[in-house]
């Protein structure tokens, strides 16, 4: 039996996050025994992982005319209104590698009970990205900018949600305005290059983009492995 792309697709991005949640256990390992220095360096490898699996299902999904769960309208940017509680349900996905129940419960709690906890918000949201549940993302995210609109990490969040979403140029938009402020971020230049090539189909464009983070990253770095692949396809 051929597999259609889509399925294929779906599959490579099954295998990147079995090899993260390898890969994390690995990293708890060599923490638990003081290797620092291989213990960060598995720990890059794995969000890097977590990041590729992510983008090759929403580009997939996006291919495939098949379009995420979309709740986001009582988050809707700058209207002011109010979401759920972060104390609210976790859902049912799984935690991502290397985070526990614990730490995601504790957040929440620290969260509800504080209006202006910045860095809870902008951890639970990079928590919520890797177990793509789109509207707690966009919710943590929006709450996190109402409290630091310089938060690259919140910004390049939104802007990913925004993709997942086919909210193409808002999603652009977001990672503009990251990349005015910090115009070597890596993460947000490999998923610009990324969103000009799905979302606008400018693969010059992205070439170009991904360049640049060419420049400054280095093999493990986030994104690296989607970039060299794609930025080499004619």
């Amino acid at each position: 039996m051929i597999l259609s792309g889509t399925v294929l697709g779906f599959i490579g991005a099954g295998f990147l996050l079995l090899a993260a949640v390898v890969i994390a256990f690995i990293e708890k390992k060599e923490r638990g025994q003081g290797n620092a220095g291989k213990s960060k360096g598995l720990s890059h490898l794995v969000l890097g992982l977590a990041l590729s699996a992510f983008v090759l299902g929403t580009a997939v999904t996006l291919l495939s005319g098949i379009r995420p769960r979309e709740e986001s309208g009582r988050f809707a940017m700058g209207s002011g209104g109010e979401g759920e509680s972060p104390a609210g349900n976790s859902g049912t996905a799984a935690l991502p590698p290397g985070v526990e129940e614990t730490e995601v419960n504790q957040l929440k709690e620290k969260a509800s009970k504080d209006s202006n906890d910045f860095a809870s918000r902008e951890r639970l949201g990079h928590i919520y990205l890797q177990m793509q549940d789109y509207e707690k993302v966009f919710q943590m995210s929006h709450e996190a900018l109402q409290i630091r609109p310089d938060s690259f990490e919140s910004r390049i969040h939104m802007g990913m949600v925004l993709f997942s979403m086919g909210e193409i140029d808002q999603s652009l938009e977001q990672l503009e305005i990251a990349l005015k402020g910090e115009p070597n971020n890596l993460e947000a230049l490999a998923f610009k290059g990324l969103i000009l090539l799905q979302g606008k189909n400018d693969r010059e464009g992205a070439k170009k983009v991904w360049a640049r983070y060419l420049k400054q990253a280095k093999p493990g770095d986030l994104g690296w492995g989607m970039v060299q692949a794609l930025s080499q396809t004619p």
